[in-house]
């Protein structure tokens, strides 16, 4: 499914956000013409508290994605367990790509494309539909493009595009896989702050897999650090609420003395950073 994942999804109604428990999760891949299998993720054991944004970081490789796609039920855990409190329903799942051009439906309208996984999925009435597309484009702040096409729109409007179809399902845990990695940075740096904005009218769990140190102390209310592969955590630290702006919390002791840590680490691990 193009749009991203949406399981257990039934409705687009609000619900409780979860708690998310990971149990000596392991994850491997069978490598032709070696004995053993490559370990990308051994014996991980990480929880995740209902309604806070958490970003994960790490080197590339680590297994960040991994740990995303196995909590959405993409990709099978090999040992191990992943749940969720409370267990039922299954929560449901909104993904948010890297890749978002590929994500949406070129021959649709931002309007279509966001109504489009709510229209497969069977959920609500045709105006139902674009009630909630309307509301989440407003949200995303593309209002007044309802009747452009992708290719007539910039990577970062695109990108909105796929955060507005992702939340008119209203999920209750939301999955970005560096959604920002493909933008150039001042637009990124406005998505960063279009995000916090965002999240911060909603009640969601969110995580967010990042490779940028500087983005995951700016956009989180807690940070996991990953070293390198097989993933395990380096350290994992809660950071105050910010009301200041990007450029005062970049330059403040707090965020240096944090970044330096985290660099630290990631350059004592084994592997690049």
């Amino acid at each position: 499914m193009v749009v991203g994942d949406v399981s257990g999804m039934t409705g687009h109604q609000t619900s409780s956000s979860p708690a998310i428990h990971l149990r000596g999760v392991t994850k491997t891949y069978p490598r032709r013409g070696h004995d053993e299998d490559l370990r990308i993720i051994d014996g991980l054991d990480l929880s995740f508290r209902p309604g806070e944004l958490v970003t994960i970081v790490g080197p590339s490789g680590c297994g960040k994605s991994t740990i995303l796609k196995m909590i959405d039920g993409l990709t099978p855990v090999t040992s191990g367990s992943i749940s969720f409190e409370p267990g039922s329903p299954k929560p449901r799942m909104g993904f948010v790509f890297q890749d978002y051009a590929n994500a949406l439906a070129p021959w649709r309208t931002v309007q279509k494309n966001v109504e489009f996984g709510l229209e497969i999925e069977g959920v609500a009435s045709r105006t139902e539909r674009a009630e909630a597309a309307t509301r989440y484009i407003e949200m995303v702040g593309l209002q007044g493009f309802e009747t452009a096409y992708p290719r007539e729109l910039s990577g970062g409007m695109q990108q909105r595009v796929q955060l507005a179809r992702v939340l008119a399902y209203e999920p209750d845990v939301l999955l970005m896989d560096e959604p920002f990695g493909s933008l150039d940075a001042q637009i990124r740096r406005v998505m960063q702050e279009e995000l916090r904005r965002i999240l911060e009218t909603l009640d969601r769990t969110v995580l967010f897999v990042t490779h940028d140190i500087e983005e995951s102390l700016y956009l989180g209310d807690r940070t996991v650090v990953l070293d390198h592969r097989p993933a395990r955590v380096l350290t994992d630290f809660e950071q105050g609420e910010r009301t200041s702006s990007y450029e005062e919390f970049t330059a403040s002791d707090e965020f240096r003395a944090r970044y330096n840590e985290v660099w630290s680490l990631l350059q004592g691990g084994r592997g690049p950073a």
